[in-house]
């Protein structure tokens, strides 16, 4: 997108652009909310009445900003420790994602992964042992 086309959306979705900063061959924008989103987010879902069913989770990047740790493992499987009370628990970042879609608070009945071909074992692994 052109840098007008940024500012155009950035005005229709109640940001204001406060600065922007080169780095690396792209330009990095900050943007500001006009509006905090607390004033906005409750009156947008009451108008829409619609149900989320769906669920798309991108999943196949190499995880560059996670490295060293995701050159061994892919990020969605990363260890992400919990403590509850007295115990710690570890669990990867996917379990930790398909609970809290499948929680009963939601209606979503389908996830699709994007996922590299590469990853693909490692997938179909994790599922044959899925609950």
């Amino acid at each position: 997108r052109t840098r007008q086309e940024w500012d155009t959306l950035f005005l229709a979705t109640n940001w204001s652009v406060q600065s922007r900063v080169p780095f690396s061959g792209h330009t990095i924008t900050l943007a500001k909310r006009d509006t905090p989103i607390k004033d906005i987010l409750p009156s947008t879902f009451a108008r829409r009445k619609t149900c989320v069913r769906k669920v798309v989770l991108p999943i196949a990047g190499l995880g560059m900003r996670m490295r060293p740790q995701s050159t061994i493992l892919p990020k969605a499987f990363l260890p992400i420790v919990q403590s509850n009370s007295n115990a710690w628990k570890c669990r990867p970042v996917l379990d930790l994602l398909l609970k809290e879609i499948f929680t009963k608070e939601t209606d979503i009945e389908q996830v699709l992964f994007v996922i590299a071909p590469n990853q693909l074992h490692l997938f179909q692994s994790y599922f044959s042992s899925y609950p």
